[in-house]
């Protein structure tokens, strides 16, 4: 059991590496070592940064630091400061593209896949390395930002000091995403997507609220919090520049670096600076005023391409599908009697069926990482692509088969990283788009599905292309591709099935997308943006005649005709997100367009540089990064923390005085994970030390469900509290432990499961008696979501523990909120034992959303729920049934975000338990969104 002082110590570390800040790597976001051993890094060093690489991204590293540099400099004048230093990593182990910046460690780290990049991101750029490093820079600039105090603070106590965190989100996120299209003329800021995302919301008047988009919360309506930060938000950037000058944004960081209230985000207490009293600096209007000019100046931004887009014929589609957020990838089964479309919303997550008219829609495949689903030629079955744990390292896609008639799943392939897959038209072979080397290159692959052969079709090698997507022709002859090329072209072209030169139907920077034939082969259809618009476009092949098919003010994507050559279903948008809607297909109404071609430059390959290459080498890469003292009760200390920028070798140190005792105190950490993660620590404190090691090791591992074996040894030293035990005689303790645990989570269309399991057992010699102690503990929790449209929860736990220990300080507490053994209506710690059980069953339900800021303060309340709760147990040296306690009540909880991004929960209780005199009042800490 830990002192007073370690847990106060241990709560300090927390909220020093944490509080404001979230340390992300890639495979410990995970919770696994951090990168596969077997990968062999090096490191290319520029002036301004160190850039770590693994084998495969020899020529990406010299690109990064041409175009890092480049960046660099463009961005330190704008705002005036940079990092000195910077490492910059890029690694190959997770099928989804993606990147972040940790500015207390200077950090920038990259994920290298790149596919489906267009379906939310701007693709004009020469690069996916351009966009996402100038992206991140910006980041790693912006919160580097010091003035004032916090400049004289910064030079005192290091890189803890970071001001520019305390901010509202779209002026972190949103400005990156402005920044970038403000230096390099592209972004999401002005992509077709986003400016249909806010031409709806002009059209519907239904701009958010300022507090609305000011930070995390757990948003239940359209538009995600994402978009309103990243693209919403950009847009906000935009106006606040060109309504009080280029520079606003910079005294913006720059007034904002200054504050005072804002270092209270380094010690853990995430709250920050009056919103308006920023502003009114840099900009001289408060908050309020800003952001209604900023509305009134979008719907003069849209209003006229809305009356454009309505001045010609709009399509008369008819909608579908009804769930909207993130409803998309419609494909018409061969026999016309279904559309299977993939679906991600509040509660729901998955693969659907729904007829063409719109009934019958249920879910067929549950799990959020299904996608892309295409059917086989007798309609029997689909397949698609789905993302998973490949090994302990990395997370890919493969392809599965869901058979119709049997209800079952069938994996198709293993490790391919495929991520988008068509049948043939006889239904003996899958074609499949994949990831290839390492650096985001593609291939086009096939898979004969009676020999189990795969062979590779044509490759994109050395990132000249990039897979989008594809479709074959009728008679299986030909396959359209949607192509990424160098220098920002995504563009659709013609390949014989077999193999060889592509030919291209487009050849320009409109984003074309996701082509598809008619069943007659006389035409392929696509989406595409001329204008930033998306509509669906048709190529007739006899002719080479393209057609515009749709206008639409809200876009169309993702065609798909039914077998019958009649009617035309696609994906398109509302005020409440993604659906699938349907036309006539009519080649008759179609209007003949003219696509301007364009001359796509050659690209060369990677550049070389002359920057020098060594071998990845992380020990002075370890020095900490800040240090704070850390008052506690009767002393007073120090705490730094520091890890390499691979996350191979990470620690924490505090070390101090206690002044009543006068004796030092200590606690070291260090964690090796380089293979699995395994982590030594030694304390010392006045009532005792005790130093030790621990492993985690994955058992199985996948999205869903995961076992986990970890193993523990610790040797220490402490004095007895119980009195009829040799008290003051201290004791030597070696404690061999080993836990399990398993989690589980299930969904079904609303309804969901999630499984907590964990058995733990702990074997201790007491060196003074050559006694051998044994404890063993059970804890069992399981959530069930109801399937209904509100967030309602009812938990069932159970904790069990028997322990042949004789002092009372490391058997079994049970009774009061908190703890492992809760019993609520009684006492904290009301009774002790060798033996105890704790149980309960909660029934979670909302009672409504609140979703307002305090004032403009980085406060923000989000919802107010209630929890009813039965709870039961008992305690003592032998259990009897007779003696169970069992308490009841119900607890109010109040969500709210705390300096923009602590999403924490408050709860207010009473709890009564039976055969006691008074109820029992309390209040507890909660993290919202168990699911």
């Amino acid at each position: 059991m830990k002192s007073t002082r370690t847990a106060v110590i241990s709560f300090m570390l927390v909220v020093t590496l944490l509080g404001g800040l979230s340390l992300p790597s890639s495979g410990q976001i995970f919770g696994l070592p951090a990168f596969d051993p077997k990968l062999e890094w090096q490191t290319l060093e520029t002036e301004h940064f160190r850039i770590h690489f693994h084998q495969g991204l020899e020529g990406v590293a010299h690109e990064a630091a041409l175009i890092a540099e480049e960046s660099y400099q463009i961005i330190k004048d704008e705002f005036g400061q940079a990092p000195a230093k910077l490492d910059l990593f890029f690694v190959d182990a997770f099928d989804f593209s993606n990147g972040f910046s940790n500015p207390i460690a200077d950090q920038v780290g990259i994920f290298t896949s790149q596919y489906r990049l267009s379906d939310w991101s701007n693709m004009r750029l020469d690069s996916w390395w351009r966009m996402v490093i100038f992206h991140e820079l910006v980041h790693a600039v912006d919160l580097d930002q010091t003035r004032g105090i916090s400049q004289v603070l910064r030079a005192i106590f290091g890189k803890i000091v970071l001001p520019n965190l305390m901010k509202p989100v779209p002026f972190i996120e949103g400005l990156a995403v402005y920044e970038k299209y403000k230096h390099l003329g592209e972004s999401r800021l002005n992509d077709s997507r986003t400016r249909m995302v806010i031409r709806q919301m002009v059209l519907d008047n239904q701009l958010p609220s300022f507090d609305e988009i000011q930070g995390a919360y757990d948003r239940s309506e359209w538009p995600s919090v994402g978009l309103l930060w990243y693209n919403y938000g950009s847009w906000l950037m935009r106006y606040v520049e060109e309504k009080y000058g280029e520079d606003a944004l910079a005294k913006f960081d720059a007034a904002n670096a200054q504050k005072p209230l804002n270092l209270l985000s380094f010690n853990g207490l995430g709250f920050g600076e009056n919103l308006d009293n920023v502003l009114e600096e840099a900009v001289g209007v408060p908050t309020d005023e800003l952001y209604q000019g900023f509305r009134m100046w979008l719907r003069e931004q849209f209003s006229p391409e809305i009356e454009k887009i309505q001045g010609e014929n709009l399509t008369g589609a008819v909608r579908v599908s009804t769930l909207g957020f993130n409803t998309a990838k419609p494909a018409w089964s061969p026999d016309g009697k279904w559309i299977a479309y993939r679906h991600s919303g509040p509660g729901r997550a998955g693969l659907r069926l729904i007829t063409p008219q719109g009934e019958e829609d249920r879910e067929i495949v549950p799990g959020g990482t299904a996608s892309y689903p295409a059917w086989s030629p007798d309609s029997k079955s689909l397949v698609y692509s789905k993302l998973d744990y490949d090994s302990p390292y990395y997370i890919l896609n493969d392809l599965y088969r869901y058979d119709l008639e049997t209800e079952r799943e069938e994996r198709l392939t293993w490790g391919e990283r495929a991520y988008y897959a068509k049948f043939s038209p006889d239904g003996q072979k899958i074609y499949y788009a994949k990831n290839i080397g390492r650096d985001g290159s593609t291939a086009l692959a096939v898979l004969d599905l009676k020999t189990r052969e795969i062979r590779t079709i044509k490759e994109f090698p050395d990132n000249t292309g990039i897979i989008h997507s594809f479709a074959l022709s009728p008679d299986g002859q030909q396959i359209a591709l949607a192509i990424w090329r160098r220098g920002g072209y995504q563009d659709i072209y013609l390949m014989p099935t077999v193999g060889g030169e592509l030919t291209p139907i487009t050849q320009d920077k409109n984003q074309d997308s996701d082509p598809t034939w008619s069943p007659d082969g006389k035409y392929i259809l696509f989406s595409s943006d001329p204008d930033r618009i998306y509509n669906l476009y048709a190529y007739r092949l006899e002719d080479a005649i393209r057609f515009r098919v749709t206008n639409m003010l809200t876009g169309a994507f993702y065609p798909t005709i039914s077998p019958d050559g009649k009617e035309l279903a696609f994906e398109s948008y509302s005020s409440q997100g993604y659906d699938v809607y349907r036309v006539s297909f009519d080649p008759q109404t179609w209007k003949p367009v003219e696509f301007s071609k364009e001359t796509i430059p050659a690209w060369k390959g990677y550049p070389t540089t002359q920057y020098p290459i060594r071998p990845y080498n992380p020990w002075p890469l370890l020095l900490p990064k800040f240090w704070l003292p850390t008052p506690l009760p009767g002393g007073a200390g120090i705490v730094t923390a520091g890890f390499d920028p691979l996350f191979r070798h990470i620690y924490s140190v505090v070390a101090g005085w206690d002044f009543m005792a006068n004796v030092p105190f200590y606690m070291l950490s260090y964690t090796n994970n380089e293979f699995v993660p395994v982590t030594f620590y030694a304390n010392g404190e006045a009532s005792g030390s005790s130093h030790g090691l621990s492993a985690s090791v994955p058992l199985s591992l996948s999205l869903d469900r995961q076992q986990w074996l970890e193993i523990g040894y610790e040797r220490s030293q402490r004095e007895l509290k119980d009195e009829t035990e040799r008290p003051g005689v201290p004791l030597t303790l070696q404690t061999l432990s080993g836990s399990y645990r398993f989690t589980q989570g299930r969904q079904q269309d609303l309804f969901g499961n999630l499984l907590q399991l964990s058995v733990s057992g702990a074997l201790t010699h007491v060196a003074e008696s050559n006694e051998w102690r044994k404890t063993f503990v059970l804890n069992w929790r399981e959530a069930f979501r109801l399937p209904i449209q509100t967030s309602q929860l009812v938990t069932l736990r159970f904790v069990g523990g028997w322990t042949d220990a004789k002092e009372e300080d490391v058997q079994f507490k049970l009774g009061g909120p908190y703890g492992q053994f809760v019993l609520r209506g009684f006492e904290m710690e009301a009774f002790t034992g060798k033996q105890a059980i704790s149980a309960g069953v909660q029934y979670d339900f909302p009672l409504f959303s609140i979703d307002r800021g305090l004032g403009r303060w980085p406060f923000f309340f989000d919802d107010l729920g209630a929890h009813l709760f039965v709870d039961a147990g008992m305690a003592g040296d032998r259990l009897r049934l007779q003696e169970v306690k069992l308490g009841f009540g119900v607890e109010l909880q109040l969500s709210f975000t705390l300096g923009y991004f602590e999403q924490l929960g408050l709860i207010v209780g009473v709890a009564q338990g039976l055969g006691q005199s008074q109820p029992v009042f309390y209040l507890n800490a909660a993290i919202p969104g168990l699911f």
